[in-house]
């Protein structure tokens, strides 16, 4: 039986507004230094953290109200010829009253990156709207594993994709692409 076929699991979507639900980010440098939150947040600068990415943002349901916060931590490689980037991608979901959720992923930007990056050189706006499925893995399949939880979470066991949505990019923003992510879990414990 597929994962997705299970009679007992359960389907849960949780979002973040970008930039909105943004309390913290930083980097080693590999993105824009207007990227950086709070404003004078120490960046990476160790050779071993080379590639990190670090988000604390706030969570919310469906109804897109706040019910909690999270934590995604990246790390990014460029692969191929063609340089495109791989992210090693640890989320942590925080549900107070309910509990905790541990989900890995690799994730493949390419598409952000190739629609976004000739906007954020030549520092031209862009509207419209774009949907990007960017988890790829580690499961065969192409989905982000539920590693485990606390909670009403605990022994959780399933997949997720991260599917994010864009509707502009602004150069004079502090932080550039506004849209939505949607972190879908599909788990049973």
């Amino acid at each position: 039986m597929e994962v997705g076929e299970r009679s007992n699991d359960r389907t849960e979507s949780y979002f973040i507004k970008m930039p909105d639900d943004i309390i913290a980010v930083t980097h080693a440098g590999q993105l824009s230094s207007g990227f950086m939150k709070p404003k004078g947040i120490e960046k990476f600068s160790e050779p071993i953290n080379e590639g990190s990415v670090a988000f604390i943002l706030k969570l919310r349901d469906e109804n897109r109200k706040v019910i909690g916060y999270s934590a995604q931590l990246e790390v990014m490689a460029m692969v191929g010829d063609g340089g495109s980037p791989v992210m090693d991608t640890e989320w942590i979901l925080v549900v107070p009253g309910r509990g905790t959720l541990f989900l890995h992923e690799v994730e493949k930007p390419t598409e952000i990156f190739e629609t976004f990056q000739p906007y954020i050189d030549s520092g031209d706006a862009w509207k419209g709207n774009i949907e990007v499925l960017t988890t790829a893995g580690p499961n065969e399949d192409g989905t982000g594993k539920v590693v485990g939880g606390t909670g009403e979470f605990s022994g959780a066991d399933g997949y997720f994709l991260e599917i994010n949505r864009f509707t502009e990019y602004d150069p004079s923003s502090e932080n550039g692409l506004i849209g939505e992510l949607e972190i879908r879990v599909t788990y049973r414990n």
